[in-house]
C-alpha cells in the first residue's frame, strides 16, 4: 500500500517524489535527492494548497497538464534556493582577482572581448560583486569589451535584480 507523503515519518518518501524529481530535472536541471523530501514537501505545501491538490503525485500530473503550465513555473520558483549576498563566499572573489583576472586583463588589452556568466545569481548581488572586484583592480574592466551576464531560473528574483536596489 502506498503512503501519502508525511514529512513527520522519517525514511518515507512520497511515491510521487521520483516523478517530481524527474520533472524538475527535465524542466530546470535541478537535482532533488530523496534526503531532501521533507524540504521539498515544505516548499511545495503552499503550492498544493493553492492548487487544491492533496498529494504530490496529483500535483505532478497537474503540472504536466496543459492547465498546469503556469503552476509548473511557480513550482520551480518554490524549489529554487534564492540566496544572494554581496561578496558571498569571499574565496571565490579572491580566486577571481588573483588567478583569473590577469588573463582577462591580457585579453582585454589585446582588444578581445571577455565575458563572465553569473548563473543562478538570484537577486543579483554576485554579478555586482564580480564587477566591483574587477573594476577596482584595473580600469580596463570599465573601458574594455567586458560584459557580465547574470541569470537565474526564477523569474521573481530576476524582477528584483532588474531593479538593482539593495
Amino acid at each position: 500500500m502506498k503512503q501519502d507523503f508525511d514529512p513527520s515519518v522519517e525514511n518515507t518518501v512520497d511515491p510521487g517524489f521520483e516523478k517530481l524529481a524527474k520533472i524538475v530535472y527535465d524542466e530546470a536541471g535541478l537535482v532533488l535527492v530523496a534526503e531532501k523530501a521533507t524540504m521539498v514537501s515544505s516548499r511545495l505545501r503552499h503550492r498544493l494548497k493553492v492548487s487544491n491538490i492533496n498529494s504530490l503525485s496529483e500535483y505532478c500530473e497537474f503540472v504536466l497538464s496543459n492547465e498546469g503550465t503556469i503552476e509548473k513555473k511557480h513550482m520551480i520558483s518554490a524549489l529554487t534556493t534564492n540566496v544572494s549576498n554581496f561578496f558571498r563566499e569571499p574565496h571565490h572573489f579572491d580566486l577571481l582577482r588573483d588567478q583569473l583576472a590577469p588573463s582577462m586583463q591580457t585579453e582585454l588589452r589585446k582588444g578581445n572581448p571577455v565575458r563572465i556568466w553569473s548563473a543562478g545569481c538570484s537577486t543579483g548581488q554576485e554579478p555586482y560583486s564580480i564587477a566591483m572586484t574587477l573594476a577596482v583592480l584595473d580600469p580596463i574592466f570599465q573601458s574594455g569589451d567586458f560584459r557580465i551576464l547574470a541569470s537565474d531560473i526564477d523569474p521573481e528574483v530576476i524582477q528584483t535584480a532588474k531593479h538593482g536596489k539593495y
